[in-house]
């Protein structure tokens, strides 16, 4: 598992859950982004969450990689690095932006197909 995801306090909890699609099909155009807001959908909280164990899928005509993109946009994680023509899942432990988002980033040369799986997510406890 790779991810980016820091706190300065303690007591957060790792919750699991039914997987829960947030994304099915999604298209993200080269250099593009998306805005995945799985906060309140199928079993994981609007409020509380600050972080989500999520997997992604993607598949593009070329080799590529999906980054989550820091909360501060200081710096993107590398979420999965797909093969052209080809399923690649990565598994990611995103950090939430305030309004409950995720922002996922393309650093490919051409358009990626893209699904996103919830696993768990972190609370503050």
């Amino acid at each position: 598992m790779i991810g980016y995801y820091t706190a300065a306090e303690r007591g957060f909890l790792l919750r699991g859950v039914v997987p829960v699609s947030v994304a099915e099909g999604m298209t993200i155009a080269a250099g593009g982004t998306q805005v995945l807001r799985p906060s309140g959908v199928e079993g994981i909280p609007s409020s509380g969450v600050t972080a989500l164990g999520l997997a992604l899928t993607a598949r593009g005509a070329a080799n590529g990689t999906i980054e989550v993109v820091s909360p501060d946009e200081a710096a993107g994680v590398r979420a999965v690095a797909y093969a052209a023509d080809k399923d690649t899942a990565g598994f990611v432990t995103a950090a939430l932006r305030p309004d409950g988002s995720i922002v996922l980033k393309n650093t490919g040369t051409t358009q990626a197909a893209l699904s996103a799986t919830v696993y768990a997510y972190f609370e503050t406890g």
